[in-house]
């Protein structure tokens, strides 16, 4: 366990928010990392940010895991929605291989976490490797590293399910602006399975913010298209324990993740 760590910050792109935190930890032997690339959610809306994932990206640097905390254009500012949110995640999380080329990086044991909207874009992001409808469109930029696995922690994995089942009155809207100019099959994950990498689904049935079925569905629909998926459902774990590392749900996250790297 990895008690210091070395943090900077780098942009991926020219905006302000198209940056990420990078957190290494120091060790005695000179050896690559896996990296976890996280995230954040907040409904896509410009006032929540990356700080919410800093816990348990304090918590991957302790265990030995590399991480790479990254923003991106949201709803309420410049070119956020589609294609600039999603081009910013994609973008963010290509600029991994720049980074490995400078920080002990190992490539080929990259991690994908999201939650709540932020899991949307990482099951998303996921499908641009292999879906031909996605790499045609001109719009969209494709990953260029295939992650080893991605985790979804309380993802918005179904959008026509989370206009359902949003607790705040704008919850439809906000799932109409994050479709934007594109269609419902091109951005909601359900539509792009499958993902052809392992899945972690996570999920706690006390969650008041994103339904838990819309997990078990998704997973389930995965899972007969031949995806290899995994779950951590706890029936005491609200929306929030799932980035809390004191909670039981994060540290069973953690060790299926290591069952599966």
């Amino acid at each position: 366990m990895s008690e210091t760590i070395n943090q900077s910050k780098h942009y991926y792109g020219r905006s302000q928010s198209q940056f990420g935190d990078l957190c290494i930890p120091v060790q005695s032997k000179k050896e690559k990392l896996p990296i976890v690339v996280t995230i954040h959610g907040g409904f896509w809306l410009n006032q929540y940010g990356l700080e919410e994932l800093n816990p348990i990206c304090t918590n991957l640097n302790q265990l030995g895991f590399a991480t790479w905390n990254i923003e991106y254009r949201r709803l309420g500012e410049l070119d956020g929605g589609f294609p600039g949110t999603y081009n910013d995640v994609i973008n963010g999380i290509n600029f991994v291989k720049k980074l490995a080329e400078r920080y002990p990086i190992d490539i080929s044991r990259v991690i994908l976490m999201g939650h709540s909207a932020g899991g949307h874009l990482a099951l998303w992001s996921t499908a641009t490797i292999f879906n031909q409808s996605l790499k045609n469109d001109t719009k969209l930029i494709s990953l260029e590293i295939a992650p080893t696995l991605v985790v979804s922690l309380a993802g918005i994995s179904i959008l026509e399910d989370a206009k359902k089942c949003f607790k705040t009155k704008e919850g439809p809207n906000l799932v109409t602006n994050i479709i934007g100019s594109s269609d419902i099959n091109s951005v909601s994950p359900n539509k792009l399975l499958p993902l052809g990498i392992p899945i972690i689904m996570v999920h706690g049935l006390d969650d008041a913010d994103v339904d838990p079925k819309m997990t078990k569905k998704f997973g389930s629909e995965a899972e007969n298209l031949g995806d290899d998926v995994s779950y951590v459902i706890m029936e005491s774990a609200n929306h929030f324990d799932l980035i809390d590392p004191k909670t039981p749900i994060w540290k069973s996250t953690i060790a299926t993740i290591r069952n599966k790297i």
